[in-house]
């Protein structure tokens, strides 16, 4: 897997190479400014911006991107809330703990503590899970 990024027509584009299924990734975002609240993109931004991003690879890297679309699902699964550190909350018959990252989910399964031993420490929001889209196309090699 490859990535990198590149400024192209005032919007910083993030490239996701995966050459093994000769497939790419894109996400785009405004430059952050010094000193300014970096805003999300709007929607005919975004689609502006994947669109430059689009023709740069495109030209760049001598393919022609197919079935290029939006993913809803392709830039994984990350908490609403940022947790800190593993979080755990009380179960029907055992406690479930959930092993997190800073970047989300990563497994959950009982542990041997019986319930009313300790409190739940998640928060309001570490539990929801927020889908990242990304616009993906793939090229015939």
């Amino acid at each position: 897997m490859n990535t990198f990024e590149e400024k192209i027509g005032g919007f910083l584009i993030e490239f996701i190479e995966k050459p093994e299924e000769q497939r790419v990734f894109i996400a785009g975002r405004n430059i952050p400014q010094q000193g300014k609240k970096t805003e999300p993109l709007t929607g005919p931004q975004e689609t502006a911006a994947v669109t430059l991003g689009r023709e740069w690879y495109e030209s760049h890297k001598g393919v022609m991107l197919l079935n290029f679309h939006k993913d809803p699902l392709a830039g994984g699964m990350r908490a609403q809330v940022p947790p800190k550190g593993q979080l755990y909350r009380a179960g029907v018959e055992r406690e479930e703990s959930f092993v997190m990252t800073p970047k989300g989910l990563v497994s959950q399964g009982k542990v041997g503590a019986v319930k009313g031993e300790r409190q739940s420490n998640i928060e309001r929001g570490n539990s929801i899970m927020v889908a990242k889209a990304l616009w993906t196309g793939e090229w015939i090699g």
